[in-house]
């Protein structure tokens, strides 16, 4: 993670996914079955399914799905913009990411199907978004006040509000799988560093020194440690462990 947070994101799931572009394949077809078991990202849901990826593999960067076994890729947008950071609702029926088919980059989610895809946000840059457990939010991050901060929204597009308010910028990790508690990343100290706050923006807590680079970080499915990659220890990215207070990184 980088003094600009969401910038930093944007350069690290570009090249994701130009490495996976790398490996090419017969191009999927738009909106094809991929199986009614879905991945998601709400914390203990686990990899029941299909599992949602970008890739420029088609020449541009669209969103794809494809089985936990890596078959049946399918392709999930269809468009000639940037569609990157795609996450599973709870439900597996909708996935949200960031797109500039609009122009700006913004908060979409589209059906699993490759349909309905339907526009949450509307203002500046968004970026990052992560779903609430229990499918009602979205959590992502804007520099539509200035500096880039957590925002949170309901999943139709109502109740924009933001959370954090300081000169750094924030970028959420997950929510805490009782959907009460996001984690999230700032620089607000001058170092990049993992936080938690309450789902309406109080209580922010720190919970880590000199993390280092990193990038995504989570939850257990019992909500009482977090697990996050950094580079804290000096030189490539490792996996980490701690409590969820931050206490015993292991």
């Amino acid at each position: 993670m980088r003094t600009r947070i969401a910038k930093s994101r944007l350069l690290s799931v570009l090249a994701v996914a130009l490495f996976l572009g790398a490996c090419r394949e017969t191009a999927a077809p738009v909106g094809s079955t991929v199986g009614t078991l879905r991945l998601s990202l709400a914390p203990g849901d686990g990899p029941h399914g299909a599992i949602a990826f970008h890739s420029d593999r088609n020449g541009c960067c669209q969103i794809f799905v494809m089985n936990a076994d890596g078959s049946q890729v399918t392709l999930v947008t269809n468009n000639t913009a940037l569609n990157f950071g795609p996450v599973w609702s709870p439900d597996g029926g909708r996935i949200v990411f960031s797109s500039n088919v609009g122009g700006d980059f913004q908060i979409y989610f589209i059906e699993a199907d490759g349909t309905g895809m339907t526009q949450v946000t509307n203002a500046a840059q968004a970026f990052n978004p992560v779903w609430s457990p229990d499918g009602h939010r979205i959590a992502f991050n804007s520099n539509r006040d200035g500096s880039f901060q957590v925002y949170v929204v309901n999943a139709d597009g109502s109740a924009m509000t933001r959370l954090t308010h300081d000169a750094g910028d924030d970028a959420p990790a997950s929510w805490s799988p009782d959907s009460k508690q996001i984690l999230f990343v700032g620089n607000r100290n001058g170092d990049n560093e993992l936080y938690v706050m309450n789902a309406d923006g109080t209580g922010v807590t720190q919970l880590t020194t000199n993390e280092g680079e990193g990038d995504h970080a989570g939850w257990s499915p019992d909500g009482k440690r977090i697990v996050f990659s950094s580079t804290r220890d000096g030189g490539n990215l490792h996996i980490f462990v701690m409590n969820a207070d931050g206490t015993g990184i292991t």
